[in-house]
């Protein structure tokens, strides 16, 4: 891996010109010449101002702001010394902008983006032990139909259409990787799949359990234990927080089964979420909070954590809520309110962001080769 990482990866994108909103495009890894099909879903409806209504753009700005006191208070941080995807070497990276006391550097081998200066893992523990998921967003009772109507059930059709696309039936079991508070193992079960879930913290596993009557696993070995295998791994806005990366995809190896597909959502550097919060730093929420999100996937660096984890992408699909990030961050700056006025805008200036490719979240079904 020391090699590569000192010649660099170089992905090329090679996609029709005439952009639809399902293509296949050709990802290919030069020199090497290693190619792969992809068959790419653009944008996704989304009633965004629906599933936000509880949830404003300030509330996100001071929760975000909490956390940073918090950390700032405790004052146990750590550094990288090396890109967590291909491991080229910090000196070579180049700083992208500062936020808080944490500066996002791009790896100039793969084109990942990471902080070089993080919380420790003793003090993100801390920290999630006296913030519990409580009464947030994911839990509030009278939005679960809404969450999973919105979110969650068109992501387990798509997941579950990229199986039957590469293995031509339909997969039978699924295993979600930090499954938070349930709502996507929950959309499988009611699709017919056997659903279990690997969750760390003891509030979102008895919530999951309370509201939809499914036990998550307390930890990796806990499940290892009954040497199930699964069709499905899948992991949804978890690889970002994480130091090692690559322990998704090692996960995603050891619980699959002979004929399995693995599926990971994060946050996406291209994008033009992330350009706005590169512009506007002092107001940080969603994808470039530093000591949350370590680390900002961009497409190169995904494609090149997947190479290198011996892992073959077969479909990916962009979409997000960047929409929302340019009439909120704008309206900041004016000091006007945005939230009712932008609400009916955001579905179709979404769309067209989507089809431009512009997109703030991606989700990338691979297979192990």
């Amino acid at each position: 891996m020391a090699a590569e990482a000192q010649r660099g990866f170089n992905w090329i994108r090679k996609s029709p010109m005439a952009g639809s909103a399902r293509q296949t495009e050709i990802w290919t890894l030069e020199p090497e010449g290693i190619s792969h099909d992809v068959k790419v879903t653009a944008g996704k409806p989304l009633n965004l101002s629906e599933v936000k209504r509880n949830w404003s753009f300030r509330r996100e700005l001071d929760k975000c702001e909490s956390l940073r006191e918090f950390f700032d208070e405790l004052g146990s941080f750590e550094h990288f010394t090396s890109c967590p995807v291909c491991k080229a070497d910090f000196a070579a990276a180049k700083p992208e902008v500062k936020i808080w006391r944490s500066t996002y550097y791009e790896c100039s081998s793969c084109r990942h983006l990471y902080v070089d200066l993080r919380p420790t893992e003793k003090a993100l523990s801390e920290y999630y032990s006296k913030n519990p998921l409580g009464n947030t967003i994911y839990t509030t009772c009278d939005e679960i139909d809404l969450r999973i109507r919105e979110i969650y059930r068109p992501k387990a059709l798509w997941a579950i259409e990229c199986y039957r696309e590469v293995y031509g039936r339909d997969p039978q079991s699924v295993l979600d990787l930090g499954a938070g508070s349930g709502h996507f193992l929950k959309s499988c079960s009611d699709l017919g799949l056997a659903a279990e879930g690997v969750e760390i913290d003891e509030t979102s596993r008895a919530w999951c359990e309370k509201s939809f009557g499914i036990t998550l696993n307390r930890s990796f070995e806990e499940l290892s234990e009954t040497g199930r295998k699964f069709d499905l791994v899948t992991s949804f806005n978890v690889i970002e927080h994480l130091v090692e990366p690559g322990r998704i995809l090692e996960n995603c190896r050891r619980f699959a089964s002979e004929r399995s597909l693995s599926v990971i959502e994060t946050p996406r550097y291209n994008s033009i979420t992330c350009a706005l919060q590169k512009i506007f730093p002092s107001r940080i929420r969603g994808y470039m909070f530093p000591y949350g999100h370590i680390q900002v996937f961009s497409d190169a660096s995904f494609a090149t954590l997947l190479h290198l984890h011996k892992f073959r992408p077969t479909h990916a699909w962009y979409f997000g809520q960047d929409a929302r990030e340019i009439f909120f961050q704008i309206g900041s700056e004016l000091s006007a309110e945005a939230d009712e006025g932008a609400a009916r805008n955001f579905e179709g200036l979404q769309h067209e962001i989507d089809q431009l490719g512009l997109s703030d979240l991606m989700i990338i079904a691979a297979k192990a080769t």
